[in-house]
Formats: C-alpha cells, sequence, structure tokens
C-alpha cells in the first residue's frame, strides 16, 4: 500500500470513528520521504485523530506542526484553539484564535467568533481587552 493509499484509508477510518486504526496507517508513514503536503495531511488526520480521542495535548503538539509549515491551515488552528479550550488552557486559545485571524480571514472561525459573541453577552467573558479583540476580529470578519 502507498503511503497515498494510507492516506485514504485513514481518512475512510477517521470518517468512520475508528481513530486507533486511523492512527496506525498514519504512523506508517515515513515523514522524510515526501512532500509537505503528505505530511501535512498526515499530521492534520493525527490531531484530528488525537483530538476526537480527547488526547489535546497531542493534537496540540501536531496542530503546531501543520502550523509551522502552513500558517494557513484553519482546521489545524481550529483543531489547535479547541484543545486549549478543552484543558482550560484559554490564553493560549485566545493566542491561538487572534493570531490565526490577524493574518487570515475567517471561514471555520465564524462559527467560533459567533459563539464568543454569545459568551460576551451571557457575561462568560469578562476580559475588556479579551472582549474588545474579539469584537474586532468579529467586525473584521464580517460576525454579528
Amino acid at each position: 500500500m502507498t503511503d497515498k493509499e494510507k492516506l485514504t484509508k485513514a481518512k475512510e477510518l477517521i470518517d468512520k470513528g475508528f481513530f486507533e486504526k486511523a492512527i496506525s496507517f498514519l504512523d506508517d508513514i515515513n515523514d522524510s520521504y515526501h512532500s509537505s503536503k503528505i505530511i501535512e495531511t498526515k499530521y492534520l488526520f493525527l490531531a484530528i485523530c488525537y483530538y476526537n480521542l480527547e488526547l489535546y495535548n497531542k493534537s496540540i503538539l501536531y496542530c503546531k506542526k501543520v502550523l509551522i509549515n502552513n500558517n494557513s491551515n484553519e482546521l489545524a488552528s481550529l483543531k489547535k484553539y479547541l484543545s486549549h479550550i478543552n484543558v482550560k488552557d484559554f490564553n493560549n486559545a485566545f493566542f491561538e484564535i487572534f493570531e490565526f485571524l490577524k493574518y487570515n480571514p475567517a471561514v471555520l472561525y465564524k462559527d467560533t467568533l459567533g459563539e464568543l459573541l454569545a459568551d460576551i453577552k451571557s457575561g462568560h467573558i469578562n476580559d475588556k481587552d479579551v472582549i474588545n479583540a474579539i469584537k474586532i476580529l468579529a467586525e473584521e470578519n464580517k460576525v454579528v
């Protein structure tokens, strides 16, 4: 089985919720012999698997690996943000969303910005600097 076929098989397993099996296919792909796109996809799939297995620190690790080579990968940034939220590391979560949206437009993050605006309205976010930053990002990304 080629490494591209392993990625395809891993994606099928992820879609069916078989994350451990997907990881075994992904771990079998050698990082040093491929294009950055194959390795980026491998790392993104690993991040998704670990996130779904609630191994958030491993998910963060693989999201970082994706973002080092492609800082516009919104899915990796979003998984990193959500992983930080799940381990109650709110400072790094907000840093991630702010850094990503400083250089990239929101597509997947539009829902997150909407949720953050709702959290502000309900009083769950109280830090004035964070509130102002969220409102600016929401406005810039046409989220109301």
